[in-house]
């Protein structure tokens, strides 16, 4: 784009070599400065680049941190499920004690019942009175009733005993059951924190696309503003190769002129006087470059605006993913709106420009420009006058632009102004 404005400038400068006012030498400061300008942006572009890198470097160890916190999730959970299973088998195995303790319970009851009704239908309870009263041996009949004894604190003692182990499976079945449905809890928490990790890790993958996203885009408008830099840099070779033209041809152009003048005075002194000859000729007069108009430097704060609308974007503020700074001014207006000269001069370019769509330049001279961009359609062609006012282009949103509007610009030597100077917005 810069290439072909740079043609525009090149082909605008040599075709008023003749009528342009010798440059001073401080005019080639002006590109310049936006050379520089150019080079702070490709610096804060790489200051942002590198805060990226920075930023996707936190970004892949905050996704590494997840991961690694799913992995010990999973971990906790495939432990979870071996102590269920353990757990399960534990009580399997216990209930399996349990029956075969109850049916053990069952046998010695029965063998219990037996027992008493045996003791019962032999009147053990009688023998153990006629030992007593009999004048049978003392000794043997203290032996007997000491394993009647036995006998009955035996049968006492196996009834405790499976009354306790009965107690006790019963108490183990309970604290197992407890302890399931606890470990069933813990389960459901665990892949609840999963879910969430996941997410969490899904957002932090988008999050880290995007930055490089991001980043790609960046790197790819850093090449693009070096390639812009290299392209004004040719520009300001032919500028300054245009003013030093124009400067040795002005400074010839005097010199003759001054010869010329002085030739003719010596002439005039030797020729003989006539009465009624023709006065001397004049110097021929070069064309002012202001196409009619005092000076376009004379107008500074004076001028008025090119459509009527709302202004969105300013001349120096920041544009959007860190493109820069805008070199003019954007203006909101509607479709088919009447965009007017803000000073009178000549069109230089009336075409379709990538990036600025239907766009039209006016020269103003004295190395002044204003840029009419995103026209719906062009009404004057290269080479007509204008005057202030006159209708040049209708508004529009050619060349992709996403809003309908004009997007205008004030250039002195090919570097961009602040339009505010200029116009009463």
């Amino acid at each position: 784009m810069i290439l072909r404005f740079a043609l525009v400038l090149s082909l605008t400068g040599l075709a008023t070599l003749s009528v342009a006012e010798p440059a001073t030498p401080s005019d080639p400061a002006k590109p310049k400065e936006e050379l520089q300008s150019l080079r702070s942006q490709i610096d804060s572009l790489q200051k942002q680049l590198q805060q990226n890198e920075a930023t996707k470097a936190e970004a892949s160890d905050a996704l590494k941190e997840s991961e690694q916190a799913i992995s010990d999730a999973n971990r906790i959970l495939d432990d979870l499920s071996s102590r269920h299973a353990e757990t399960q088998s534990q009580l399997q195995f216990y209930k399996n004690e349990l029956s075969k303790k109850r049916r053990q319970t069952i046998d010695s009851q029965q063998h219990l019942s037996k027992l008493l009704r045996v003791q019962y239908q032999q009147g053990v309870s009688s023998k153990a009175a006629q030992l007593l009263l009999s004048n049978s041996d003392p000794a043997e009949a203290a032996r007997q009733l000491k394993y009647y004894q036995y006998i009955a604190q035996a049968q006492a003692e196996l009834i405790k005993q499976l009354r306790q182990d009965m107690a006790e499976l019963n108490r183990l079945v309970a604290d197992i059951a407890q302890r399931e449905q606890e470990l069933a809890k813990i389960r459901g928490q665990k892949a609840q924190q999963k879910d969430q990790l996941q997410q969490q890790k899904k957002t932090r993958q988008q999050t880290l696309n995007k930055l490089a996203s991001e980043i790609n885009a960046q790197r790819n408008e850093i090449t693009r503003l070096r390639e812009n830099e290299k392209r004004l840099t040719r520009l300001v070779d032919q500028l300054n190769r245009l003013i030093e033209q124009r400067q040795r041809a002005a400074k010839l152009a005097a010199e003759k002129a001054a010869k010329r003048e002085q030739q003719r005075a010596q002439k005039q002194d030797t020729a003989p006087r006539h009465t009624g000859s023709r006065p001397p000729e004049k110097p021929a007069r070069q064309p002012a470059t202001d196409f009619g108009n005092s000076g376009f430097a004379a107008l500074r704060g004076q001028l008025r605006q090119p459509v009527q609308g709302d202004i969105s974007n300013r001349f120096g503020s920041s544009r959007a993913e860190g493109a820069g700074t805008w070199k003019g001014v954007f203006i909101r207006t509607s479709t088919g709106a009447e965009i007017r000269s803000v000073a009178s001069g000549q069109v230089v370019f009336a075409d379709w420009l990538r990036g600025f769509g239907n766009l039209i330049i006016v020269d103003h001279g004295g190395g002044y420009m204003s840029l009419y961009g995103h026209n719906e359609a062009l009404l004057k062609q290269v080479g007509t006058q204008v005057k202030a006012g006159d209708v040049i282009a209708r508004a529009g949103n050619s060349g992709g632009n996403a809003e309908t509007g004009l997007y205008f610009e004030i250039r002195r030597l090919g570097a961009p102004v602040d339009p505010a100077q200029w116009i009463r917005f």
